[in-house]
Parts: structure tokens; sequence; C-alpha cells
């Protein structure tokens, strides 16, 4: 609050406290109060305590002076809490009929749909309280806390409650208010573990390898070696918690890696498409291997190929390196090797450094070599500039391979699926 000549810093009040003094004028007045009515008007007020008094003279004179949990609900708008228990229920004992029934009772008051997602993410805020913290105080308002906390696990009340907040959030994305609501609810009911009431649902088709389900562990894909890697068998819990955190973002949206595609469990009868590096798990490095030794010979280097092996193979570190790695190769002979540099790159050339790639040729010269860098439009082939061909030529046939996948074209034509722009990276880069 700022006036011409003085500032006040207010602080919100919480809702025990404006409830408090609500209840102390109750109770001067003499007028007759039940305690949810008391909390939904501090709730209301939203920690303003000037707000709450305001509501409290318009809920005295709504109710003519009796002031009702259902009266108060009704003058506020506010939804009924038994019915958020209810719904609870039918959510907790998988009974999808249960669920739709309460919905639509629910849609005969009108009301505010992301009002009714807020009071079902309180009910699941005390539930896990409960759970997690017995010794604590918590209210039941119209919802079965006890009952509840004691058949959910509380990795399920986590999960439901971050449906509820995503569902909250994509509330005007939907068709309408409750078009939303129910496919908030029922992504709840279809992602529930196995043996958590009702019957076990299905886990989607999309596992990372490794993954099993409650009969046992899926099979993994074999390598070239026929040499299966052995897998421990992960719980039902943890993969239904898994493909359920996957479902909770509800976008038709394909995040596209190949390490996902190298990582795929390959079902029975169902053909490999990655690449056969990608299904070995061998992890490859940036630089390039080449053959042994193809360009060197005794004492000496007589080819790019055998500069750009030695460079490969080398132990320079630092400055010096990158020198070495931006040089193509010229000639060789005499005790001289002569290196090529684009004209961008001349900076580069410090004699400290010409020295120190000279000092790391010396084993292989038999002393160190005179060390020339000359300056070129088009020089030969560099190690930086073959590393970044063969990376880009991986990420073209990644990408190519990722597309052509039968999965991917599936999800594509079918449901409008589309792939994250520069999302897409080789397997030994992911």
């Amino acid at each position: 609050m700022l006036s011409r000549c003085l500032q006040f810093n207010l602080k919100r009040l919480d809702e025990a406290q404006i409830s408090g003094q609500i209840n102390r004028i109750l109770d001067a007045e003499g007028i007759a109060v039940e305690p949810g009515a008391v909390r939904q008007l501090s709730k209301a007020a939203d920690g303003s305590l000037r707000d709450g008094l305001s509501l409290l003279d318009q809920a005295i004179a709504y109710t003519g002076g009796e002031l009702t949990d259902a009266a108060v609900a009704t003058m506020l708008g506010s939804v009924d809490h038994t019915r958020v228990g209810a719904l609870l229920e039918a959510l907790a004992d998988g009974d999808g009929e249960a669920l739709l029934a309460e919905v639509a009772a629910l849609a005969e008051f009108s009301p505010d749909w992301g009002g009714v997602l807020e009071a079902l993410t309180e009910a699941l805020h005390r539930i896990q309280v409960r759970q997690l913290v017995p010794s604590a105080a918590v209210e039941s308002d119209g919802v079965d806390v006890d009952g509840l906390a004691g058949r959910l696990r509380p990795e399920l009340v986590q999960l439901w409650y971050q449906m509820a907040l995503h569902g909250r959030r994509d509330l005007p994305l939907a068709p309408s208010p409750r078009a939303g609501f129910e496919m908030s609810v029922l992504r709840m009911l279809a992602f529930r573990p196995a043996g958590e009431g009702g019957e076990p649902r299905p886990v989607p088709a999309t596992r990372r390898s490794g993954a099993s389900t409650p009969d046992g562990p899926a099979p993994v894909a074999r390598a070239e070696n026929d040499n299966p890697t052995p897998v421990a068998p992960a719980s039902a819990g943890a993969i239904d918690t898994a493909s359920a955190e996957l479902a909770v973002a509800a976008q038709v949206e394909v995040v596209a890696t190949t390490a996902t595609a190298s990582h795929r469990v390959a079902e029975p009868g169902v053909r490999e498409t990655a690449f056969p590096e990608q299904n070995r798990m061998v992890p490859q490095d940036d630089s390039v291997s080449l053959a042994p030794a193809p360009g060197l010979a005794d004492g000496a280097i007589v080819d790019a190929e055998g500069w750009l092996d030695w460079l490969t193979r080398c132990e320079l570190r630092g400055p010096a390196r990158v020198l070495a790695e931006h040089a193509g190769f010229i000639r060789s002979g005499d005790g001289t090797l002569a290196l090529a540099l684009a004209e961008g790159d001349e900076l580069l050339n410090k004699p400290a450094l010409v020295n120190e790639i000279a000092q790391a040729l010396a084993p292989l010269f038999g002393a160190p070599p005179r060390v020339q860098f000359e300056l070129s439009d088009r020089p030969a082939e560099s190690l930086r500039r073959r590393t970044e061909r063969v990376r880009d030529e991986r990420q073209v046939a990644a990408e190519q391979a990722f597309m052509d996948d039968p999965e991917v074209q599936r999800l594509i034509q079918q449901h409008g699926a589309r792939v994250v722009p520069d999302s897409i990276r080789p397997f030994h880069d992911a």
C-alpha cells in the first residue's frame, strides 16, 4: 500500500489466521456456523482479512444468519468436496462408470472445472501428507483421507497430483472445460499400477531396453555376435510409473532421438531397423579411427593418411593439438614436415606450438623434424575437417534411419505426430 508520504508493506495472512478472526466475530455475534463454511470463506479471502470480512457479511445476508457449509458453497460457487471424495473413490476402485457418473453429477451444478481440479489437488496433497507424515494434522474436508491413504500407493498419489496440475494448465486448450476435466481424470484412470485395484493396465508398446512386463522381462535385441546381454527384470510398478510419467505430457509430439530407436526392445517377429552399430551398443568416439598406420614408413610420415593416423594416436594436448588438428599434410622428407593451414587459421601458428609438435614427432622421426606451415586456399583435409565431415554423415544417416522407421511413420501418418527439429542425435552422441 503506497500513499503520498507513507509506504506499508503488508503480508498475506494464512487461512488459519483469517478463520480465527472470523470465528471470533461469529462467537461475539452469536451466529451459528459450520466449520466447513468458515474454511471456505478463509480460502476465498486469498490472504486478505478485509476480503474475508466482506465475504462473511455477504454470507450472513445470503444464508439468513445460518452459515452452513452447503449454503456458503452455493454462494461462492465452490465445489462440494464430498463430490471430490467420490471422484477419488472411483479412481481408487478403477471404476470408470462411477467416475463418469460423478463427473455428470458435478456438471449439473455448472462448476468451474479448473476449481474442481484445484480441489482435487488439495485432496491429493492431504492424502500424501497422511501417507508420508502420519503424525501431521490433516483435515478431512469431505474426503476419506485415512481410507484413501491406506489404499493408494504414495507414488500413485504423486502421479495423480501431477496429472491434475497439468490438466488444469491445459484446460483452456481443451474442446470444452468439461471435456478437459474428463480427460484429466480418465488419464488418472488409465495409468494406474497393476494390482492397484481393478485389472492391470496394458503397458505402452514403446519400452526402453531392460524393461519388463508384469509377466517377466521383455526380450532384448540380440547383437550381431549372438551373445545376448543379460538384463535384470525391473519391477512392474517402476515400469508402469515410468510409462505413466511419459503419458502425463499428453502431447502428440515425437521427441526424435535415435537413442530411443537404438534402445528399443525387440518384440517377437519385429525386424530391427536401427543401425548395426547401434544394435551392438558400442559407443564410438567423435575422432576418426583409421587403419593401423597406412601412411607411416620407417621413421617418417609419407602421406596425409599417415599424418592423420599419427595425430589421432599422439598425446598432444592444448593449443598445440588445436594447431595440428587444423593442419593438412603437404609433403615430408629430409627431416622436414610441411603442413598447410587455411587462411583463416594462420593466427594459430605460434613458434612455441610448432616446437611442441616437433618434439612430439621426435620419436617417429628419430629426432625433432623441422615443421613448416604454409598458407593455402584449398589445403588438404585436416583432422578437424574430417571429424566434422564424418559427424555430418552420421547425423544425416541417423535422421534418415529414424524417419524410415515404420513406427515413426505410423505415428506421423495416423496421429499427426511431428519430429522436433534438431532433436535427432546419432547413438554415440546421445
